[in-house]
């Protein structure tokens, strides 16, 4: 319990105080404004990589098949519209190709709706499958989508895309029964919703002076509407933060380590902290990222990414990518002083990726279990373990103090 304090304050600020943080809005300001007050008074060189991107909002979302309300949720960045309309469905690519949408509504389930689909523009993650249902989402013009979640209850947004210009809302499995069992009732679907011109940043402390060489330590700082992301990810940004107060703290070493022969001084490197934003939505912040680094990525030495730690009836875990077996069997040692921690296969997906798909070593720590509690409203701090985040700050650390040691030996981490 010894960092419980600092990481129990940070949390307490990102989800309670804050809450919700999608890019674009205000909330997202503020969570942007917290973490660099915390870098400053750190006394950490502080850099915003700021972008251009859409603030959304939605004031109302009302479906009805005949006479009955439907339950719904507006897809993120989903456009206005008020429409009466009868309704085909498609469960599957070859339904979508086939089935006549004009002047109707389509309802989409089954395969077109086993995952959140990538947006069109996206150019980290877009599958060729969901390329394909965008397409020819788009080639039907219905008059607006409802897709029916892959959870039962509790559904997420399917599509989340400014760039898509057709009206929609989720609805989840169970909801979907009500409307599919009435294929002859016309449904009514009012939408209202804006949007604004708005803007994000990643935020980045660096630390250290040799300028050349640096380790990156990371945490996505967003979140997906209607979420306040105490797990995804505000457990990893508190996990980050307390870290790098740790770090930054008088005698650091001895205080992380009660080893006199090494600690941060030792560093022959710098060390990055930066917040990403915008990993819930086209990875614009990320990106931005990567273009402001091109030529810095052969200097970095490793990266560690947290993100969706935290979750009491999850599992925390940790993969590595890029690695030596040398520094992987060492950082495998160091876990075994955290039970709690079991090591899983690489998963590309995360922030992680930005860094080993250039080769960069990378650690990614994260968890395994109940993924359905993430981007809905019961990602709340209610949910989030600070024992289980205590016990990814101490394995943090020590792994940043074993690059320290591998980088003074020369040995390839």
């Amino acid at each position: 319990m010894q960092y419980y304090k600092p990481i129990a304050r940070h949390l307490h600020e990102l989800c309670r105080k804050i809450g919700s943080r999608p890019i674009g809005t205000s909330n997202n300001h503020r969570a942007e404004a917290y973490i660099s007050g915390v870098f400053e008074e750190l006394g950490l060189h502080v850099e915003r990589q700021e972008y251009a991107c859409k603030g959304w909002k939605c004031e109302k979302v009302k479906l009805f098949c005949g006479e009955e309300e439907i339950p719904a949720i507006a897809n993120t960045y989903s456009k206005s519209c008020e429409v009466k309309a009868g309704f085909t469905a498609a469960g599957n690519v070859f339904e979508l190709e086939k089935r006549d949408f004009r002047d109707k509504i389509a309802v989409i389930y089954g395969e077109l709706t086993s995952a959140p689909l990538a947006a069109k523009n996206n150019n980290v993650y877009n599958p060729e499958e969901h390329k394909r249902i965008i397409k020819l989402l788009e080639a039907k013009k219905p008059l607006a989508i409802i897709a029916v979640s892959h959870r039962m209850t509790g559904a997420v947004p399917i599509i989340e895309d400014w760039d898509f210009e057709i009206p929609s809302v989720t609805i989840s499995t169970i909801d979907s029964v009500k409307l599919l069992k009435n294929s002859g009732k016309n449904l009514e679907l009012n939408i209202k919703s804006d949007f604004e011109a708005s803007h994000a940043a990643n935020v980045v402390g660096k630390y250290g002076k040799n300028g050349k060489e640096k380790l990156v330590l990371c945490a996505h700082l967003d979140t997906k509407y209607g979420t306040h992301g105490a797990a995804d990810n505000g457990a990893g940004v508190a996990a980050l933060l307390t870290i790098t107060e740790l770090i930054t703290a008088e005698l650091a070493g001895k205080e992380l380590m009660n080893n006199d022969k090494l600690s941060v001084e030792n560093m022959s490197f710098d060390i990055e902290f930066v917040a990403f934003n915008g990993e819930e939505y086209y990875a614009l912040g990320e990106m931005l990222y990567t273009e402001k680094n091109l030529q810095n990525f052969e200097d970095m030495i490793a990266a560690i990414n947290l993100d969706g730690i935290g979750h009491y009836s999850s599992t925390s875990n940790i993969a590595f990518f890029e690695c030596s077996e040398k520094f992987v069997d060492t950082a495998l040692s160091l876990k075994e002083k955290c039970p709690g921690v079991i090591r899983v296969d690489p998963w590309p997906a995360s922030d992680h990726t930005f860094f080993w798909m250039r080769k960069v070593p990378s650690i990614a720590i994260s968890s395994t279990g109940t993924y359905d509690l993430f981007h809905t409203a019961n990602d709340t701090v209610n949910f989030v373990s600070i024992d289980k985040i205590e016990e990814i700050v101490r394995l943090t650390l020590d792994l940043v103090m074993s690059i320290i040691e591998f980088k003074l030996e020369n040995k390839k981490i």
